[in-house]
């Protein structure tokens, strides 16, 4: 995992659309597949989602190029994702700077799949002011 302070701008797919993309054995944590099709509509870091990578580094991207391709046949090779943990980081990390309500998803929704421990833990070591610490916290063990 590149460290935070190695931090270079690197683009990701992540939020709700990173939730769609399912696993290997076909499974996913959000259910609307359907939406990966409309490549115009996925969420990117840095442009419908701020980027973390200045406090995960690259710490749960992956490649997710074949998994998308099913979907969105043109997907270009390289295309890189949010992993499950790594998406729920970004959507309260945003709201926590926004202050809107995360879209569309309560962590009861997902929390069989998604691996809530390891965003807790996310949270709790990275580099945050407490109110976004807290902010980000509350909305995991509000929406449970």
């Amino acid at each position: 995992m590149g460290s935070p302070d190695e931090h270079k701008q690197m683009t990701y797919i992540t939020g709700i659309t990173a939730l769609n993309i399912p696993l290997p054995s076909g499974v996913s944590a959000d259910w609307h597949t359907s939406g990966l099709a409309n490549t115009q509509a996925w969420s990117w870091s840095g442009r419908a989602l701020m980027d973390t990578c200045h406090l995960l580094g690259d710490a749960g991207i992956y490649d997710a190029t074949h998994a998308l391709r099913p979907y969105a046949p043109d997907t270009p090779k390289g295309t890189l994702a949010a992993s499950y943990e790594r998406a729920v980081f970004d959507l309260p990390y945003q709201s926590s700077l926004t202050g809107k309500a995360v879209p569309n998803i309560q962590c009861k929704d997902i929390e069989d799949i998604v691996n809530m421990e390891k965003v807790k833990c996310w949270i709790q070591s990275v580099d945050l002011s407490d109110r976004r610490q807290s902010t980000m916290l509350a909305w995991i063990y509000h929406s449970v």
